[in-house]
């Protein structure tokens, strides 16, 4: 019995090792025959799909047939030349050729009954490593075959899906080249992650899908914008964008020119302002993010949250005073100018950082503007005419601090609907001392102010593109300032000049407003827009005119002591009071 049973166990084992070797060589057979097709077949595929333009190789494949995957490592994907200079000569080259490098490609549970059919390749995931995939742009040119039936050729696989698709570690570069144009975009490192992906190549894009894809998760390490010509730099330190969300989340935004303040200007060749901004965090939320691939460009969210953002603004006087007109170029005014339609219902502005410096001509010397602590909202930023029909208003709400001292707020009602730029502020200003006015009081007016109290500021200003009015209350006391003037060593001194700031404090200013026993000053003001002026420069000049009219008894003989001021020299003193109050008539 014992002897029995031995040989049936040499039996088993023999059976079961012949199954096993049968097994082997018929994965090992299958495997061939499958990486044979893959080899065969893969250019084949992308020939026929793509009218001959790319295409495809690959170093090394690997398939086990039992677990359902294949790998592909050294993927080439690029423009066949001679087929790119046909159609190119034909006005037939699409407006975008990718060249595409990828290291590796797992792919998971194949259905290899269906690639065998050539009816569709199924797979449960795939795993794109490190791609680089390099993209050239330009203008879509008129085809020739325009109006004509070219498709000839049938697709030659109906469906291509994939339950997940995983791409990591990303390299992307794009580079548009038109007449008027020429831009990069770089991307680089991160995630990509896609979800019930198909594509049917006999078909157009499901403008329902995100690149074919019912779900996506991006999360890029960085990206960063060039503009041939233009000085500034333009990047993120990282994005991430959800479908399911609809939300997208800027880290480490920034737009910064890209070489010295010097170069700069040498460039320009004239006056003009230097921005510096940066956004540690920008978050989209509401985001139809369906309309914004698929839906013509589009922008539309609920809101955007912008946190402790730094905006600073460089401008000197150094240079020839610039010649171009900014007319049409408010803020309102360049919402129907930037080429995408926009619709952002709600913005919010937390903790910003606001900086303004001008390099003076006369002293050589920087005034500074700080504001501190900013937040605010803004509503209704939209170009879009059928909901600036429904409500023509874009209210911007902002409060902070100036200098880190007194109160601010300011409310921006920005008209939509008119075409030359309507708008209304309303703002105050609370609790001001000399000492934040000061600074650049000396280094742009050569005028120390020794002593001043704001207690309140009330203002009105509105206009358009060709004139701004207002209306100010400024409640003040304890005016007192001093003219400098520069020396040998071109530096400020108010040596000498006590006489001359006497007479000014005295005969030409009002120290407080009331003053004892009278009314409140009020004043309103009207300018004339320059039009090689912008926006803010037009409300400052308002908010100066007002500020100076209240404080000024005699602008005439300001004038003439500031004047005098200037003109005073160690070897010519006599007559600085002629200079003053004028010739005897």
């Amino acid at each position: 019995m014992l002897k029995n049973k031995r040989k049936s166990l040499h039996i088993g084992l023999w059976i079961t090792g012949i199954l096993l070797a049968a097994i082997g060589i018929f994965s090992f057979w299958v495997s061939y025959h499958y990486k044979n097709i893959i080899r065969q077949q893969l250019p084949s595929i992308v020939t026929k799909n793509t009218d001959s333009l790319y295409n495809v190789s690959l170093e090394d494949i690997s398939i086990n047939v039992l677990t359902r995957t294949v790998t592909l490592k050294n993927v080439r994907f690029a423009p066949d030349s001679s087929r790119r200079d046909f159609l190119k000569q034909n006005n037939r080259l699409p407006a975008k050729l990718l060249s595409v490098a990828i290291t590796e490609i797992h792919i998971a549970g194949i259905e290899w009954e269906n690639l065998a059919s050539n009816s569709s390749f199924d797979c449960k995931y795939i795993i794109i490593n490190s791609p680089t995939i390099l993209i050239d742009g330009s203008p879509k040119p008129l085809d020739s075959l325009k109006g004509k039936d070219t498709s000839t050729k049938k697709a030659s696989i109906e469906l291509i899906s994939a339950g997940k698709i995983d791409v990591l570690n990303p390299t992307v570069t794009y580079h548009y080249v038109s007449d008027t144009s020429d831009y990069s975009l770089w991307i680089k490192g991160g995630k990509i992650l896609l979800s019930d992906w198909k594509l049917e190549p006999g078909k157009g894009l499901d403008t329902s899908t995100f690149f074919f894809a019912r779900n996506a998760e991006i999360a890029l390490d960085s990206f960063n914008y060039v503009k041939r010509g233009s000085p500034y730099g333009i990047g993120a330190a990282g994005l991430a964008f959800s479908t399911a969300g609809k939300s997208i989340d800027l880290r480490k935004v920034f737009i910064h020119i890209t070489g010295s303040k010097e170069n700069f200007y040498k460039q320009a060749g004239q006056q003009k302002d230097i921005y510096d901004l940066f956004f540690p965090s920008i978050k989209i939320a509401g985001l139809n993010w369906k309309a914004l691939l698929n839906g013509g460009g589009a922008l539309h969210a609920d809101t955007m949250q912008i946190a402790d953002p730094s905006l600073e603004i460089y401008f000197s006087r150094l240079y020839a005073p610039n010649t171009k007109s900014k007319v049409g170029n408010y803020p309102h005014q360049l919402l129907t100018k930037i080429g995408l339609p926009l619709d952002i219902r709600t913005m919010q502005l937390t903790n910003g950082h606001f900086k303004y410096t001008e390099m003076s001509a006369t002293t050589h010397k920087e005034g500074v503007i700080r504001f501190e602590q900013v937040s605010g909202t803004m509503n209704n930023i939209t170009n879009i005419d059928t909901l600036v029909a429904k409500n023509d208003k874009c209210f911007i709400k902002l409060k902070g601090k100036y200098m880190d001292h007194g109160d601010i707020a300011a409310t921006f009602m920005l008209l939509l609907s008119d075409k030359k730029g309507y708008f209304t502020v309303d703002g105050t200003a609370i609790n001001v001392d000399a000492a934040d006015v000061n600074q650049p009081a000396k280094a742009l007016a050569l005028t120390e102010v020794s002593s001043f109290h704001l207690n309140k500021l009330d203002m009105h200003v509105e206009g358009n593109e060709d004139y701004g009015k207002g209306k100010f209350t400024m409640l003040y006391n304890d005016l007192n300032i001093t003219f400098l003037k520069m020396n040998e060593d071109n530096k400020t001194d108010k040596k000498g000049k006590g006489a001359l700031s006497f007479l000014a404090n005295t005969l030409a200013l009002y120290p407080s407003n009331p003053m004892p026993g009278k009314e409140v000053r009020q004043i309103t003001t009207s300018i004339k827009r320059d039009p090689y002026k912008g926006f803010f420069s037009l409300i400052w000049k308002n908010v100066f005119m007002g500020a100076k009219n209240t404080a000024l008894r005699s602008p005439e003989l300001v004038e003439n002591v500031k004047g005098a001021v200037k003109a005073e020299t160690p070897e010519k003193k006599k007559g600085f009071l002629r200079k003053i109050f004028g010739k005897k008539k």
